[in-house]
């Protein structure tokens, strides 16, 4: 593929032609950029920030659940001052505050990046 303006060579992921800095009409973008965009593609901006946000924040308190649940530090991850403290003191509800909290993360991960496929 050539420039229209001045004949230089171009590939068609080439945006601007570097000679004479005319706009490729035949430019396709790269199919890795169209994936990547399309993942966080919506119509208000703020909301896909507030959805990434928490699916961050989700992944973290997972993580923290799996490695430092029976302490709580999901809990004060969260703000939950008060629960992590009571999570502490009972080593997360004898086992089972943790399992319960993982399940519920892995949930709300799965119904977020669902929501962005939809």
């Amino acid at each position: 593929m050539r420039c229209e303006n001045c004949g230089a060579p171009l590939l068609k992921s080439t945006k601007i032609c570097p000679y004479c800095k005319q706009l490729n009409d035949k430019y396709e973008e790269k199919p890795l950029k169209k994936l990547t965009e399309a993942i966080f593609e919506d119509k208000n901006t703020t909301d896909t920030l507030e959805n990434k946000d928490t699916l961050i924040k989700k992944i973290v308190s997972l993580i923290l659940c799996f490695t430092l649940g029976y302490f709580g530090a999901h809990k004060f991850f969260e703000g939950k001052i008060g629960m992590g403290i009571l999570y502490i003191f009972t080593c997360g509800f004898f086992g089972i505050g943790v399992i319960i909290d993982s399940i519920m993360y892995i949930f709300s991960i799965i119904s977020i990046v669902a929501n962005k496929e939809n």
